[in-house]
């Protein structure tokens, strides 16, 4: 018996076959293993998907300069190779998703929490994250952003009995976001009260001047924010803290010459990018 069609005579392209057997187990795998937002989709899918491609363009040369079956014929490889690709990326991109969705929400988690603080203590921002962590206003789970590859933040069976000190510094330095609201009081009219919506009190440890990212305001919203806006959301702020008579900040932290820095990498950015288009 050989591989041809009685219908025609035309043989069947088995890679095409292959290919839809392939596809159909990621697609089952995908339904079975929903991934989680701190890990990628199982390695089986990625193996199965990467199979569907390479049995999809076998299909494309298989016997190529015969017509093949009308049914399995190399089409339907095609088919199957572009199906599995894109049910790869819509689940990767949808994983990408919910990542930031949960990346915000911890933010979130942690401007709120900041803001109950200080309607419990006189309009007061708490000191550190170590306050909202002691105080339970925030999880341990809320300082690990989950759009990084790094394993989630985990406290050492005996975190009760170390010195505060040396808690204060291992939050500050394990945490993946940076608090900077730890100068701020509650304003006590409306007026004063909206320029919280320019402040930021926290951002990721890797932020950067040249680099986009959410960045968390004391009123408790959080927003994400590209590169080139960067500048101008940290010279509004600057200029809230100001009237607030609080000094200005930078990335690097709270100090009176974050104005100054904000500007001095301002025009180092200019410059760059004058000097890459010839000074047009």
């Amino acid at each position: 018996m050989n591989n041809q069609n009685v219908s025609g005579g035309r043989p069947v392209n088995w890679f095409s076959v292959a290919a839809v057997i392939c596809l159909i187990g990621e697609a089952i795998l995908l339904l079975h293993a929903k991934p989680a937002t701190e890990a990628p989709p199982p390695v089986s899918v990625l193996i199965l998907s990467l199979m569907t491609l390479f049995l999809g363009a076998g299909a494309i040369i298989y016997r190529i300069q015969e017509k093949q079956n009308w049914l399995f014929g190399r089409w339907l490889g095609i088919a199957a190779m572009t199906a599995g690709m894109l049910i790869f990326a819509v689940q990767s991109v949808a994983l990408h998703k919910a990542r930031e969705v949960s990346q915000f929400r911890h933010i979130s988690a942690i401007g709120n929490a900041c803001l109950e603080y200080a309607g419990r203590h006189q309009g007061h921002f708490p000191p550190n994250l170590l306050t909202l962590l002691n105080a339970k206003l925030i999880t341990v789970r809320d300082l690990s952003d989950p759009t990084n590859a790094l394993a989630p933040i985990m406290l050492p069976s005996n975190w009760d009995h170390v010195k505060r000190s040396v808690q204060i510094a291992a939050i500050n330095r394990n945490s993946d976001y940076r608090y900077v609201g730890s100068d701020l009081i509650l304003p006590n009219s409306a007026a004063k009260g909206k320029l919280l919506g320019s402040i930021i009190i926290l951002f990721r440890n890797t932020q950067t001047m040249t680099k986009g990212g959410p960045l968390g305001f004391a009123d408790g919203h959080v927003k994400y924010y590209a590169s080139k806006q960067l500048i101008n959301v940290l010279a509004a702020c600057d200029k809230s803290r100001k009237q607030l008579g609080l000094p200005g900040m930078s990335f690097a932290g709270i100090d009176k010459t974050g104005a100054a820095n904000a500007r001095l990498t301002a025009n180092r950015i200019r410059s760059h990018s004058s000097k890459r288009t010839g000074g047009h």
